[in-house]
């Protein structure tokens, strides 16, 4: 049940990056749309794995700041191989 609250962490956070970047008036794809899903779920279990419950602030039982930081960082790595790739 934790994987997969953090895999929904991770994705709601992906989402909310690449909305406001939609938002911004950024060249957002349905490539975009489903990398940044996909990096932003395998951020945060990649930390929650690594970390555990030991580092940062726990709300129900998960470390969000670590999550937090790595989803959006693997987004915005996945943004730039994107927009690399697409042209």
């Amino acid at each position: 049940m934790t994987i997969i609250s953090v895999l929904c962490f991770g994705i709601l956070v992906a989402a909310a990056a690449t909305f406001l970047a939609a938002i911004a008036g950024k060249r957002i794809t349905a490539a975009h749309w489903l990398v940044h899903l996909i990096a932003g779920g395998l951020g945060s279990l990649a930390v929650h794995q690594l970390l555990g419950n030991s580092f940062g602030p726990l709300v129900f039982g998960l470390p969000v700041l670590p999550m937090l930081v790595a989803s959006i960082v693997l987004v915005a790595i996945s943004s730039w191989l994107v927009n690399r790739l697409s042209h």
